[in-house]
C-alpha cells in the first residue's frame, strides 16, 4: 500500500492499510515517534477517510484532512512569516472516555513543500 516517510523535523509516517471501494474510502495509519534526551515517545492512531475528503485535503490542507467521524486528523496552519504548524490529531474515544491528543509541529516553508508534495504524490487508484 501507499507510504509517506518524513524524518525531519520528526519521524512521522503514513500508511494506508485497507481499502473500501463500496464506500469509496481507504483506512490510514499514522505513526509518530518523538525522541528526547528523558525518553521516547511513539504515537499511533487509524483512521478511515473518504477518497473525496483525502482530494479535498490535497486541494486545501489549511481545510484539514477529516475523517468519518468528523474530526481533523490533519491541518495545516499558517504561521509567523515562514513557520507553518502541521497538525496531527491523535485523539480517539473508548466506550467509558475521550482521549484527546493533538501534536503541533512547527515547520519551515520548504520543510511545508516537501510534506504537501509527499501527500500529493502518494498513489491514487480513484
Amino acid at each position: 500500500m501507499s507510504e509517506i516517510k518524513i524524518y525531519d523535523p520528526v519521524n512521522l509516517e503514513l500508511s494506508i492499510i485497507e481499502i473500501d471501494d463500496r464506500i469509496p474510502s481507504f483506512k490510514i495509519e499514522i505513526r509518530i515517534f518523538l525522541s528526547e534526551l528523558k525518553g521516547e515517545s511513539r504515537l499511533i492512531v487509524t483512521f478511515w477517510v473518504s477518497n473525496e475528503s483525502w482530494d479535498r485535503f490535497i486541494e486545501d490542507p489549511y481545510e484539514g484532512l477529516v475523517d468519518f467521524d468528523e474530526t481533523i486528523r490533519l491541518l495545516l496552519i499558517q504561521g509567523e512569516i515562514g513557520y507553518y504548524f502541521f497538525e496531527v490529531n491523535t485523539s480517539f474515544q473508548t466506550i467509558t472516555k475521550g482521549i484527546y491528543s493533538i501534536l503541533r509541529l512547527t515547520i519551515k516553508e520548504e520543510e511545508k513543500n516537501v510534506l504537501l508534495d509527499k501527500f500529493k504524490n502518494i498513489t491514487k487508484w480513484w
